[in-house]
């Protein structure tokens, strides 16, 4: 389907829906609330409707995680990672997994 603003849109059997938009995003809305949002810069975004929470991931591989809590995650190509959490505190973690201070 094509709609008039130029948004293609595709239904799937399992109810979800891809809209394909003028500008070159691309949206997916899932049956269960979930929305993934692909973009031209080569990011996506994944919003987790059950959990609030947002995955966004760049195109060198940084991943960001926003949670309800306002914790918030990066996650580094290297398996590195930080953790900020909503009293903005701040945990590193190598990648291996030991907390880095």
């Amino acid at each position: 389907e094509i709609k008039s603003d130029g948004t293609r849109a595709i239904n799937y059997r399992n109810g979800a829906v891809k809209e394909m938009l003028a500008g070159g995003r691309v949206v997916t809305r899932f049956k269960n609330g979930d929305v993934k949002e692909e973009c031209v810069d080569g990011s996506s975004t994944y919003f987790y409707r059950e959990a609030n929470t947002t995955h966004i991931t760049y195109k060198d591989g940084m991943q960001l995680i926003h949670f309800p809590n306002n914790q918030m995650e990066k996650h580094y190509p290297d398996g590195s990672r930080e953790v900020v959490f909503a009293d903005k505190s701040r945990r590193r973690y190598a990648p291996d997994g030991v907390q880095v201070h």
